[in-house]
């Protein structure tokens, strides 16, 4: 993930990871990653990320917030064809630019 981050955080990508780790282990954890790491309880996450079942997971979600993909297990390689995807699409139309339209 983290060079993920790298080639794609100046077009728009974003990630963030959750952890139910106590806090004392996400510390070492924390160090190694260079995006967000946060704390959830996942009986009070929404759907679609009370999917999770297993890590890693990851849920690619696009612009408009809709999930894309959902990978179980390591996926950096497939991962990375459909960011690419996902990044191409132009980011929806915020309400401003349509008052200016």
């Amino acid at each position: 993930m983290n060079e993920l981050v790298k080639k794609y955080s100046k077009t728009g990508l974003t990630i963030l990871a959750l952890s139910e780790m106590p806090a004392q282990m996400q510390a070492s954890f924390k160090k190694a990653v260079q995006y967000p790491l946060l704390i959830w309880e996942k009986d009070k996450l929404p759907p679609p990320l009370t999917m999770v079942k297993g890590y890693p997971t990851t849920v690619l979600i696009d612009r408009q917030g809709k999930v894309r993909k959902v990978f179980f297990g390591p996926a950096t390689h497939a991962l990375d064809s459909f960011v690419q995807q996902a990044l191409k699409e132009k980011p929806p139309a915020t309400p401003e630019k349509k008052q200016k339209a």
